[in-house]
């Protein structure tokens, strides 16, 4: 019984391609047994790509606010039922249009329990909800279209979503509560995060809470390309943000009840507003960015094959996990060689949002590398 030397599905004799990912089967392919799996001898060991692409964005959301039907919609939310083969992938077809819906939607919906907030309790709830769904919800339905693969069903997004934002979360409070004593004495004296109470606190805990549930998720669902691995972790990491966010709310929501007591209510609104606002503006670069960070380090590592354990300890993941760690570090650092960016709100919203940038740029980055990885694919593939 012969195996694919791409993916490891079974070929059934006199096979010219793979039923399973389409890759060319030819006389000259050498198998080796890997962890229970054949695979061809050089598969790990890739040639680096010189295919070089030019995204046109005027071209990718030429669709954004063009007339839609239901039933478009309907198909993109079909996507990843059936996986499709490398040849039946259309590398120039991204046209991303559902997020802007769902974001107006949600945005509507922020607006409306907004102005009802200083009336009504309900008010209060339903715009923490809200606008802490909006920025990272959106975000990956984003993600979710530009995944031409189609492997990674819209269930398998959500279910990423909330595995993330329930185990995330416990992992981060465990590690929390054990690291929660390493407050420094410039932390007591300034109450400002310095740069070992952000790594240990913050950056160190939760990267490795998010890397846990982003390898648990592919090794699950079985990606075979960079870009559905991307989009898992963008559905990781929004789970992760809109936990966090909803959390923000609270606690500011709380501050303002412990202060002004019953009178507190008419506070509220503006204060949640303040605080939803700055985390909505700055989500494209926070949680989401550094999970699918991380996804893609583990992506570069394994390829088109099945997850091994040795990818943990890949180059690739080791400088990506080290990367979000240190963009984590950094985005909650607020006082760094006497300079307190607590006091001053341009410095703080320098910092962030230069971190945020950063990250979002690797995403980028690494969603070109993605497209460029299909190319050289199909391009394979094509040969004789």
């Amino acid at each position: 019984m012969k195996f694919c030397p791409n993916c490891g599905y079974k070929l059934s004799e006199g096979s010219k391609f793979c039923p399973n990912c389409g890759y060319k089967i030819t006389d000259d392919n050498k198998f080796e047994k890997v962890s229970g799996k054949h695979f061809k001898t050089n598969q790990i060991k890739t040639k680096k790509s010189k295919t070089k692409i030019k995204l046109n964005y005027s071209e990718i959301f030429s669709e954004l606010f063009k007339h839609h039907t239901t039933k478009e919609a309907e198909e993109i939310f079909s996507w990843g039922v059936k996986r499709p083969t490398l040849e039946q992938i259309d590398v120039n077809v991204i046209h991303p249009w559902v997020f802007l819906r769902i974001f107006s939607c949600l945005f509507i919906a922020c607006a409306v329990f907004l102005f009802t907030m200083n009336s009504s309790q309900l008010g209060i709830g339903g715009f923490a909800f809200f606008s802490a769904l909006l920025m990272p919800f959106s975000i990956m339905v984003l993600f979710y279209e530009v995944n031409i693969t189609h492997e990674v069903s819209f269930y398998n997004m959500l279910k990423s979503l909330l595995i993330s934002g329930i185990l995330a979360g416990i992992i981060t409070l465990v590690i929390d509560s054990i690291t929660s004593q390493s407050q420094t004495f410039t932390n007591q004296v300034t109450g400002g995060m310095t740069a070992f109470d952000a790594f240990m606190q913050a950056g160190l805990p939760e990267e490795i809470a998010k890397s846990v549930v982003v390898i648990y998720m592919i090794i699950k669902i079985k990606p075979k390309y960079l870009l559905s691995g991307i989009a898992i972790g963008i559905a990781v990491g929004a789970g992760f943000a809109i936990l966090e966010t909803s959390g923000y709310i609270t606690n500011q929501a709380l501050q303002v009840i412990a202060k002004y007591g019953s009178n507190g209510q008419a506070y509220m609104g503006m204060v949640e507003f303040q605080t939803a606002l700055v985390r909505g503006l700055s989500a494209f670069g926070g949680h989401v960015s550094w999970a699918a960070i991380e996804a893609g380090g583990i992506m570069l590592a394994k390829k088109q094959r099945e997850f091994n354990i040795s990818d943990i300890f890949s180059y690739s993941f080791f400088i990506a996990i080290l990367t979000t760690i240190i963009l984590h570090t950094a985005w909650d650092t607020s006082y760094f060689a006497g300079i307190s960016f607590d006091n001053s709100e341009t410095l703080s919203n320098f910092k962030m949002y230069g971190c945020a940038f950063i990250a979002f740029g690797i995403v980028l980055y690494l969603t070109k590398k993605g497209i460029i990885e299909l190319v050289d694919l199909k391009k394979d593939n094509s040969k004789d």
